[in-house]
């Protein structure tokens, strides 16, 4: 037991991990947050009403990966790559200009859909709300993407819980007025991103003038985070051909994440709607946490040299985030039906699908990132893509099953998903492939 301590002593010691944990907390602050902020509206606004902030949250959601495209996850890599950090401001720079471009695309987009899709129009207003928010409030998010590019860690965390605070007290207050549902939306989806995304500019407007060299820890990390160069020709290709895969990931990973709300309203009834809406909220809290660990985590898997040991770090972690949460699955669901009051009574069996599932994914979060790392990004867009088609093949496949259908197909995906990481690590093991060379190149 001592030995085993010390380790974890070492570890958290190394500024990896204390950069790592900075940025974890700050993120699930954040999380935490808004996830308050959604039961809030659970507990005060009406079955119906919730259905639309429910409905809204999807929409926001959709709108915000759609603009991003992957350029936060991009923007998180590239520079975790660059060495010298001039490139890496260009880099962040061009890629902040084709946001706002593609903010602006994917706003016009969805807001046609919203407008002309008829399951959607009980829930139009909302829906508009959070359209514009979206597309505004999406460079919040790339400002924290692009502050963990400059290794300031604490700053993107920073930026998470403002925008988490923000959101929870303009909730509140609306509900303590006794706003409805298009109030909230506007604090939550437009007022606090825009407070949040201020802040970011602000921080990065500061950093990028320090050419990423402010002290001994920072130092540290970077030497933590060493990548050998590659030919520039060579390099360029590489990083279109990433570009392109990661953006086809981003708008895929956004369909399965908020799509699955939006077929509801094509064959469920509002109440429906309502259920699943308030069993996802409070499931995602464990969603949120897996986001908040792979960004954490995933600059340094960037750096890591060699990738066999680096998956099998990842997959074992995977494992114990897993189980670890899987052990959480029943006190969770009897928390989330007493936390959902009156719009949770139904909401128990989806509730506890949505948790094994999002349980399950901490596996696939953690482990699928060394794809990124070993130029496999293309593999890791079918698995998304097999996910989302999956998902909808099942939900459809359980449509009479009201709101348990979609949570069926989150979950049925989420096994497909967990199998389709583990092959190419079984199939390394085995030697049929070289996917995962000792020592990248």
């Amino acid at each position: 037991m001592g030995r085993l301590t010390d380790m974890i002593r070492a570890q958290l010691g190394r500024p990896r991990a204390q950069a790592g944990f900075a940025l974890l907390v700050g993120t699930l602050i954040g999380a935490g947050a808004s996830f308050i902020a959604a039961m809030v509206a659970a507990r005060t606004l009406s079955l119906e009403e919730f259905a639309a902030f429910g409905v809204g949250i999807a929409v926001n959601s959709l709108t915000m990966q759609f603009a991003d495209l992957g350029l936060g996850t991009v923007a998180m890599t590239e520079a975790a790559e660059a060495k010298d950090p001039h490139e890496a401001r260009r880099q962040l720079i061009a890629l902040t200009v084709r946001r706002f471009g593609t903010a602006l695309a994917a706003g016009a987009l969805i807001a046609l859909a919203v407008v002309f899709l008829p399951s959607l129009e009980p829930y139009r207003d909302v829906a508009l709300i959070a359209v514009f928010g979206g597309a505004v409030g999406c460079l919040s998010f790339f400002s924290a993407g692009a502050l963990q590019a400059y290794r300031r860690f604490r700053e993107a965390g920073a930026v998470q819980v403002v925008l988490g605070v923000s959101r929870l007290v303009l909730v509140a207050v609306a509900a303590a007025v006794g706003l409805g549902a298009p109030a909230m939306m506007v604090g939550y989806a437009v007022l606090a991103p825009v407070l949040a995304m201020a802040l970011g500019a602000t921080l990065l407007a500061i950093h990028s003038k320090n050419e990423m060299k402010s002290g001994e820890a920072d130092a540290l990390i970077a030497a933590e985070l060493k990548i050998e160069s590659e030919d520039e020709s060579e390099r360029g290709h590489s990083r279109t051909s990433r570009r392109r895969y990661i953006a086809i990931m981003a708008v895929l990973g956004a369909l399965l994440l908020n799509g699955d709300v939006l077929l509801l309203t094509t064959f469920g009834s509002a109440d429906d709607v309502a259920t699943y809406s308030a069993a996802w909220r409070f499931a995602a809290g464990v969603l949120l946490l897996n986001t908040a660990i792979v960004g954490a985590s995933l600059p340094f898997v960037m750096a890591a040299d060699d990738a066999w040991a680096e998956v099998k770090k990842l997959a074992r972690i995977g494992v114990a985030l897993a189980v670890g949460l899987l052990i959480l699955v029943l006190p969770l669901t009897l928390i989330g039906v007493r936390v959902l009051g009156d719009v949770g009574k139904d909401a128990a069996g989806p509730l506890a699908v949505l948790l094994l599932a999002f349980s399950i994914d901490a596996y696939f979060f953690y482990t699928a990132q060394i794809y990124l790392r070993i130029r496999r990004e293309k593999y890791f867009t079918v698995m998304i893509a097999t996910e989302l088609v999956s998902m909808v093949l099942i939900t459809l496949v359980f449509r009479n099953q009201g709101a348990m259908a979609p949570a069926l197909g989150q979950l049925g995906t989420r096994v497909i998903a967990c199998v389709m990481v583990s092959a190419p690590i079984l199939l390394q093991r085995g030697d049929r492939i070289s996917w995962f060379k000792s020592q990248i190149e």
